[in-house]
């Protein structure tokens, strides 16, 4: 598999190389962590070599924006994280262009065309969920054009992280290049607290900022930190300084561990808080970019803020786009509480095994993705329950976004493709994530069909 894999990688380098370089090239990426960290890998790739090209970050494809393309001018197209789930269309929409697409979506109608240089995990049975995401492909990419491009890993890493792919740890294609990574000594793992801020922020801010996971009475409340500390007989302060968490002895660190565990409801393994951190030795002590996990929630923060740009031009390292990211990160997280405090103050529609929550235009539909994977991470509820949410736009569509609580074995994205495929609505994602697209005309459909869908499968897993 991993031979095959490579393989298919180099071949694909090769082809590009083919192409002429007075020909423009347009890169679409999706906007989402794992787009941004893609397309700014090709980015630095392109100009390295030379090539005139254009990005663009959407938030889906259409059949108008791809149709749009064909008299753009651009002789080659590089898709970044989509793609698969519109060989179709892109096929008929850009005849005659080479087509580059770097996916690990589930491809649900493969086809092969001369034009099309077409990379997704899934051709070779590598789970696209788990083993590589886009920013990795579009990295062995790069770095097959050019191995100085191993410098990049980092990107792909942080590609990764955003998409969910690092559970305790990286595996399969992600282990590879975590290890080219640290081999090329930009990059270095050690075990901590993963929590975000780790690096910047005093250890009570870290707890009382915690969303994922939620710590009942410290979380949003300095005096629940403080008191949290107090009660593991741990001292906020080194003298006039306020403790950090590399500050911590390991004692201390165990208690604090054990601490937040027993706060949290459920059961739950100690990973959720403690495991590997993933530092940029590059970045400042002071940089929250020197911690992969918040690199890559900067990332998200600005997809969800609508500045997908802001986030590319961080991941190139202009100095004023990473602090511009980081103001939007704290705008997105005042932004999400609010969401969350709609939420707590609605009733929702709820069964034994979902929650169906409509918010209209009461959230963006650009958060509606990061607010569902919140209430997942960080509610009680039931392994194996599905988590659907949906939110209004303003072109009369609705967007979707469904979250699995736990790891069982259901496929949410196949299930919302159920759901979805009736009402003619768009639909892509992995096991545990999903998203989709439906007109707001059909909400209601949408709702009736889920609820049907939903029940079915509670059945059945009831029978089996």
């Amino acid at each position: 598999m991993h031979e095959t894999f490579h393989r298919s990688i180099q071949d694909a380098a090769s082809c590009f190389k083919e192409i002429p370089k007075d020909i423009p090239i347009k890169i679409i990426s999706l906007n989402s962590a794992d787009g941004i960290s893609a397309s700014a890998i090709l980015v630095k790739a392109f100009l390295k070599e030379r090539r005139q090209y254009t990005l663009s970050v959407v938030n889906s494809l259409t059949e108008e924006m791809l149709a749009r393309q064909l008299d753009s001018g651009f002789g080659a197209f590089v898709f970044c994280d989509l793609g698969s789930a519109y060989l179709k269309q892109i096929s008929s929409n850009l005849p005659g262009k080479k087509i580059f697409i770097f996916d690990h979506q589930q491809v649900n109608d493969f086809f092969v065309v001369d034009n099309f240089v077409h990379i997704n995990p899934h051709l070779h049975d590598f789970d696209g969920s788990i083993d590589i995401s886009s920013a990795g492909i579009a990295f062995l990419f790069a770095n097959a054009m050019n191995k100085n491009n191993v410098s990049m890993a980092y990107l792909a890493l942080v590609g990764a992280i955003g998409d969910a792919q690092e559970n305790g740890g990286f595996s399969s294609i992600n282990k590879e290049i975590l290890d080219m990574a640290i081999d090329e000594r930009s990059m270095q793992v050690s075990e901590g607290l993963r929590l975000f801020g780790i690096n910047t922020k005093p250890l009570y801010e870290v707890l009382e900022n915690s969303s994922a996971p939620l710590i009942p009475g410290v979380s949003g409340s300095e005096k629940g930190a403080l008191m949290l500390l107090k009660e593991t007989r741990i001292n906020p302060k080194i003298g006039n300084s306020w403790k950090k968490m590399i500050h911590l002895a390991d004692d201390e660190l165990k208690r604090l561990v054990d601490a937040i565990l027993r706060r949290i409801p459920g059961e739950h393994d100690e990973n959720l808080i403690f495991g590997n951190i993933y530092t940029l030795l590059g970045e400042t002590q002071q940089s929250p970019y020197r911690d992969l996990r918040e690199f890559a929630t900067i990332l998200d923060s600005c997809c969800k803020m609508s500045q997908p740009s802001i986030g590319v031009g961080a991941c190139l390292g202009n100095k004023k786009m990473k602090a511009s990211a980081i103001h939007l990160q704290m705008d997105y997280k005042k932004i999400l509480g609010k969401n969350l405090s709609w939420f707590d103050g609605n009733t929702h529609l709820r069964g034994e095994n979902y929650l169906i929550i409509n918010a209209e235009e009461n959230i963006r539909p650009t958060l509606i993705s990061s607010f569902c994977s919140i209430l997942a991470k960080t509610r009680d509820y039931l392994k194996g329950t599905i988590i659907i949410a949906m939110a209004r736009t303003d072109e009369l569509t609705t967007k979707v976004s469904a979250r699995l609580c736990g790891s069982c074995g259901i496929d949410v994205s196949e299930l919302l493709d159920a759901i979805i495929r009736p009402l003619d609505g768009e639909c892509s994602g992995h096991k545990q994530v999903a998203g989709g697209m439906i007109k707001t005309e059909h909400e209601v459909a949408f709702i009736e069909n889920a609820k049907k869908i939903l029940e079915r499968q509670s059945l059945e897993e009831v029978l089996c």
